[in-house]
């Protein structure tokens, strides 16, 4: 079913006079097609706003709005349904007559008349936010000396990071995280023009992750810090604002 053949039994679709068949056709149609469904939606809260109203039939066509709401079976609508349909054509009716006037004024005073248009809806402004860098340090451990404890020690940092990432689901909800990554425990090396060293590990120093985040300020930063599940287990969080380049 096309968008024309939709918009002119929609109509008969709101009273359900329409065919089942095509009447799913009509809803089949409205689910894949945005400007339709806006369409018949404003129908829709036409046709409830207008269930109460009684006014008399208008004199003259009402062009448009007499071709929205105009069903096929117009005999088998109830009186309620036809009062409806008829309020629908006199505020038609009622438009045509305002415009029939601008022009008529036109025409008898000889100045154009302006359109009196809505006014803009205001923007929103936001001020953007201001990114941040938290540098996970340490803690300070030892490394395994066994099999065993290598074991027992992936499993508590198992546990571990579930608990830092439920914590950085949550600041992804709010908005404020933009990334996050642990960093892989393996040696490290330092570069320098005089060559390459290996740094020591395990050291309260070592940086094993980071977040970059988004806060309006370094008090709303700081505040994210604080509750960065890193510092009840013994490290520390450096909080570092990214100047934009």
């Amino acid at each position: 079913m096309d968008c024309e053949h939709v918009r002119d039994e929609f109509i008969e679709r709101l009273t359900g006079t329409l065919d089942p068949a095509r009447a799913k056709a009509i809803d089949e149609h409205l689910a894949g097609c945005p400007a339709c469904r806006a369409e018949t939606e404003r129908l829709r809260e036409m046709w409830t706003e207008l269930g109460t109203l009684t006014v008399p039939a208008a004199a003259g066509g009402a062009g448009r709005v007499e071709r929205l709401v105009d069903a096929r079976s117009r005999s088998q609508l109830p009186t309620r349904h036809r009062a409806i349909r008829t309020a629908m054509l006199t505020l038609g009716a009622v438009a045509a007559s305002l415009a029939l006037g601008v022009v008529l004024g036109k025409r008898a005073t000889g100045v154009a008349t302006q359109p009196v248009l809505p006014e803009a809806p205001a923007v929103a402004t936001t001020v953007p936010k201001a990114k941040y860098v938290l540098l996970l340090h340490g803690p300070a451990r030892t490394p395994a000396a066994t099999a065993q404890q290598a074991a027992a020690d992936s499993a508590a940092e198992s546990v571990l990071v579930a608990e830092y990432s439920a914590w950085a689901g949550k600041l992804a909800a709010s908005g404020a995280l933009v990334a996050g990554e642990k960093l892989a425990d393996e040696p490290i090396t330092r570069l320098a023009t005089s060559g390459a060293s290996e740094m020591p590990r395990y050291t309260a120093d070592e940086v094993g992750g980071f977040f970059i985040i988004q806060a309006a300020d370094s008090a709303e930063a700081f505040r994210i810090a604080r509750d960065c599940p890193h510092l009840k287990h013994g490290g520390t969080v450096q909080v570092r604002r990214i100047e934009p380049t």
